[in-house]
């Protein structure tokens, strides 16, 4: 796995999302949208239940990114 950021080209923005399943049970997600010289233009965290593994976690982040929470 990358583990190091990569910016966008210069003059767009670049979304990144990550999903983490709480001891709870519960699944958050977050993302957050950057520059290209990786300065923030903003970020969100969101609670979410019953979904199924990661990956739709981060389905979900991409999707609220989309819909502008």
């Amino acid at each position: 796995h990358n583990t190091c950021w990569s910016p966008p080209p210069r003059g767009t923005l670049k979304i990144n999302v990550d999903a983490h399943l709480s001891s709870d049970g519960h699944w958050f997600s977050g993302l957050i949208l950057r520059r290209s010289d990786g300065s923030a233009v903003g970020a969100a965290t969101r609670s979410h239940k019953e979904l199924e593994d990661a990956n739709f976690g981060e389905a979900m982040g991409l999707n609220d990114a989309i819909v502008g929470i």
